[in-house]
């Protein structure tokens, strides 16, 4: 059309629609705004929960291990949004089924920080739903003695998220 050739023009469309999707997405990024609940809330439930013996039965520790609750629940949301996001910018609003075709769209270096995101925070997301499902589930003689697992494990998920979120960063960065 007008003497172009197709190559100029699927680029050009492709162009286009990653404007509109970046208007639309990114700004505002729904992952960006939503993956801060959760770090925040599970980190300082955690941080509560690991000093809680200096107060045994005070509201402080009921409200640090609601946190701990509300943080790993928020997980979920951020994920899927994290996946919409990622699926969006990587495809430029085209649809895809395929991990496959994500690859191919971005960088060599983008590509292995997403898979490096995606990884360490999927591992932090299941550690600590399973931990929190668990912890609802038991006895209270079962939750005091599974106390020190369930906080080393939440470490170990804070932890993850932690290096998770490191390697979100640098891909967006």
């Amino acid at each position: 059309i007008f003497g172009y050739s197709s190559d100029v023009l699927r680029y050009e469309c492709r162009k286009l629609l990653l404007e509109i999707l970046v208007s639309r997405l990114i700004v505002p990024n729904y992952h960006v705004a939503l993956i801060h609940y959760p770090l925040a809330l599970l980190s300082a439930g955690v941080v509560i929960e690991l000093f809680s013996f200096l107060w045994r039965g005070s509201s402080f520790r009921t409200a640090g291990r609601w946190m701990i609750l509300l943080g790993t629940l928020s997980l979920l949301p951020a994920a899927m949004t994290g996946i919409y996001a990622l699926f969006s910018v990587a495809n430029a609003g085209l649809s895809t089924d395929a991990f496959v075709n994500i690859q191919l769209n971005l960088s060599a270096e983008d590509w292995s920080q997403a898979k490096q995101h995606i990884l360490f925070n999927s591992a932090a997301s299941a550690v600590a739903l399973v931990t929190v499902i668990t912890w609802l589930a038991c006895t209270d003689l079962w939750r005091r003695r599974l106390h020190l697992p369930a906080l080393i494990a939440l470490l170990i998920a804070v932890g993850l998220s932690g290096v998770g979120a490191w390697h979100g960063g640098e891909m967006i960065f």
